[in-house]
């Protein structure tokens, strides 16, 4: 009895772990495949990711007026590509390019004044289907007089072009405006750069003119790229309050040759020549008499050759040279005076003055020029040219920094304080 009792309990233990195995295994089979369905390796249907379709962005919006005619026209491309694109006014089509993979398109040319612009675009999606867009927008309509213009140049009256010019190591870039701008926005327009790098800055003479010029002299070599992107560009005039708009944009590149620096000492009435810093010429020089005038109609007039940084702007052969004097004063003169190279805009030259050639390198009787022989005239005059360097001390007058090209006359600090922006 004893023995089939502990059979029974054996088989009894037995068969509930088996009932609790597969009690488990079944939970377990339940657990890892719910909402699972069996498919053979590659059958079976297997949904496909959608692909998007064509996204286009454009710069101008539809219908959008008064669009400035120097913005680029531009058209991007979102998941699929640009087929075709054209952009046209009555007056014919604007040229474009394509980017490496046609997902953008720019404008190559600039817009005109008041024209109605037609942009028409073509691309395909990624998902395969074509899209299709038509949008028109107008610039800027200007009424004459309502333009302002600037002109890049080595100086506002004299030295020619500064586009494809070479320049001494002293010449600033010179921003002439033909209207009084608002002096934050036009200088925003205005950017230049050399090769090699260097450190400089605009600095505004006037409403209507702005220079930019390097910290120290130029390295020689270098070369100089402005651009004035004033296109479209509107802003209010300071004088009258008018809104102008930007004409046309402009751009000038020129190269600064070799460093080229007279230096005049009135102390000992030397003139040194330095060619890329080395002494090739010492000239005796007679400048401004010490002695003041005062003229018939009670202005005085000082003659001294005013001391500083002074750069040769334009040379005339021969020049006619009158004082600042009424004509029935005695000390008036017409004078016609050959191999002059002019530093200021009031009139200083190195010029040959061979009536005072024993006065040269002893005293001063000048009315403010550089009194040369005439055949050390000759050999500056054929060696010194626009952007090149005259530094003269101890006169005891100061250069104007608005006489000529008097912007080295500042320190870098009251150069900077100049800027606009």
């Amino acid at each position: 009895m004893a023995r089939r009792a502990g059979l029974a309990d054996v088989g009894r233990g037995h068969r509930s772990r088996l009932a609790l195995a597969a009690f488990v295994a079944l939970a377990t089979l339940a657990g890892c495949s719910t909402n699972a369905t069996w498919r053979e390796p590659g059958g079976g249907d297997v949904a496909t990711p959608t692909k998007p379709p064509l996204t286009l962005v454009f710069s101008h919006d539809e219908g959008e007026a008064n669009v400035s005619p120097g913005k680029p026209v531009t058209v991007q491309a979102f998941d699929g590509t640009l087929e075709t694109v054209t952009l046209s006014s009555n007056i014919g089509e604007v040229p474009g390019e394509f980017n490496e993979d046609r997902s953008m398109w720019r404008s190559l040319e600039d817009l005109e004044f008041g024209k109605v612009y037609t942009l028409s675009v073509s691309g395909l999606g990624a998902d395969g289907t074509p899209v299709e867009e038509t949008r028109t927008f107008t610039t800027v309509n200007v009424k004459p007089g309502y333009y302002w213009n600037v002109y890049l140049v080595p100086h506002r009256y004299f030295g020619g072009e500064l586009n494809g010019g070479t320049f001494g190591i002293g010449q600033p870039i010179v921003a002439e405006f033909d209207d009084a701008v608002d002096r934050k926005v036009a200088e925003a327009t205005l950017t230049v750069t050399t090769n090699p790098p260097v450190e400089g800055a605009w600095h505004w003479m006037s409403d209507t003119e702005a220079h930019w010029r390097p910290k120290e002299y130029w390295k020689p070599g270098t070369t100089v790229t402005v651009t004035a992107n004033i296109l479209g560009v509107p802003l209010t005039s300071p004088v009258g309050g008018r809104t102008l708009y930007g004409q046309e944009n402009k751009t000038a590149t020129f190269t600064i040759g070799s460093s080229k620096v007279a230096k005049i000492d009135n102390n000992t009435k030397q003139m040194e020549v330095y060619v890329d810093g080395q002494l090739v010429k010492t000239m005796p020089v007679s400048l401004g008499r010490e002695n003041g005038y005062r003229s018939i109609d009670g202005r005085w007039h000082d003659w001294r050759t005013p001391s500083g940084v002074m750069v040769v702007t334009e040379k005339q052969n021969p020049v006619v040279m009158r004082p600042d004097l009424p004509k029935d004063d005695p000390q008036y003169y017409e004078e016609v005076i050959p191999l002059a190279t002019r530093i200021t805009d009031s009139g200083i030259y190195v010029h040959a003055a061979p009536w005072s050639v024993n006065d040269q390198g002893v005293r001063n009787v000048s009315h403010g020029c550089i009194n040369v022989s005439t055949p050390n005239a000759q050999w500056f005059y054929d060696n010194f040219g626009p952007g090149d360097v005259v530094e003269i001390v101890n006169t005891g007058l100061n250069v104007d920094v608005r006489d000529g090209l008097g912007d080295w006359n500042l320190s870098w600090d009251d150069w900077l304080a100049g800027s606009a922006l």
